[in-house]
């Protein structure tokens, strides 16, 4: 997989942001308080601590799930193997609650790195104050274009000039996503391959995601675009229920029971309160890799529950108060309804525009 095959191992192999490098490092020496990495995706946050770890002989503790006890049971104990810890915190901006943070930062006796793409969200407002911001930047696109040449020729990959630089502009900075990119169009990496399957427009757009999970026969890859989203994991799901027998005729059942593990995970999720179990999630998810997934590319259409947002407040009032059910149920029972329009109009006393609206 190219993104672990050319994922750098030191500090000069770094693509972008040496200034914040050498303000991480020079923070280590003296850690009077947490640091906080924050920037957009695939920018280098998580792997700048990683690397600046490694280098300074630090083991280095991360979690991307908070969990307050277990934070401060590993931030107390001693390295056994190591000069030192390096405790880290992951995507601080989507962890649900915070409560506890505060206390954990103050009893830590290693060097805490909190990593978020947004600090300025209301939940950091607290933590913000106590902690050194180094904000890292969006990587020039053509030092992507330079890296991504790169990959290609040591690859022995069909290319063009104007197809790697097209990836480039168009990844918005995300050389993780510009490098998955190239893996999905390899071995020709061409602007008549580009127009076939389409490039990314913005890293949080779900069709590239989407595309990644239904194309990608890598796990490791899938795992990568589920960071690399702005659409959380339940959304993620929501998206693919509506998609596979759209996107694909053969594997539906074992698709379908991978979803449906997934679903009954969510649930115990919410029962439990318990938010570590999200990984088992992500789990499900990228085993899509394995069943075969269809290489041509299909438009992908929204889940039933963004598309009831887009009709009218008063037509779904019209029918969760006359079927005594939730608005977000409504559009579940359009196509009932498109089966008879004149009988149901009376029903519901729909207007003509309404009925028009739903057909």
């Amino acid at each position: 997989m190219l993104l672990s095959k050319y994922k750098p191992s030191s500090l000069e192999d770094f693509v972008g942001n040496k200034t914040q490098l050498f303000q991480i490092k020079e923070w280590i020496k003296n850690p009077s308080k947490p640091l906080l990495l924050h920037g957009p995706p695939g920018c280098g946050k998580t792997l700048a601590a990683e690397i600046i770890a490694s280098e300074m002989g630090l083991e280095l503790v991360s979690h991307q799930f908070f969990s307050p006890e277990h934070i401060e049971k590993s931030s107390l104990q001693q390295s056994l193997f190591f000069s030192g810890k390096l405790i880290v915190i992951d995507e601080l901006d989507g962890i649900r609650s915070l409560r506890g943070l505060a206390d954990v930062i103050k009893k830590t006796k290693h060097p805490i790195i909190l990593i978020a793409n947004d600090i300025y969200i209301q939940k950091l407002s607290s933590i913000r104050s106590k902690c050194l911001a180094v904000k890292f930047s969006k990587i020039r696109y053509d030092s992507v274009q330079k890296f991504l040449k790169n990959i290609c020729e040591k690859e022995n990959y069909e290319f063009d000039e104007p197809a790697l630089r097209q990836i480039s502009m168009s990844c918005d900075g995300d050389i993780r996503a510009a490098i998955m990119d190239i893996e999905l169009l390899k071995p020709s990496i061409t602007l008549s391959s580009l127009q076939f399957a389409g490039y990314r427009e913005r890293k949080e757009n779900i069709f590239t995601t989407l595309k990644i999970i239904f194309h990608s026969t890598d796990m490791k890859n899938v795992m990568t675009a589920l960071d690399n989203s702005d659409t959380d994991l339940d959304g993620i799901l929501r998206w693919m229920n509506e998609n596979i027998t759209h996107i694909s005729s053969e594997h539906v059942a074992e698709a379908f029971e991978l979803l449906s593990k997934a679903d009954i995970n969510s649930s115990r999720i919410m029962r439990r309160q318990s938010y570590s179990l999200l990984k088992y999630n992500r789990d499900f998810i990228s085993s899509f890799s394995l069943l075969n997934p269809k290489k041509s590319f299909s438009p992908y259409r929204p889940p039933r529950f963004y598309r009831a947002s887009s009709f009218s407040p008063s037509l779904l009032e019209k029918i969760s108060s006359r079927l005594h059910i939730p608005k977000k149920d409504a559009a579940d029972y359009f196509q009932i309804i498109r089966s008879d329009p004149e009988a149901f109009s009376l029903f519901f006393n729909f207007t003509e525009e309404e009925i028009e609206e739903i057909a």
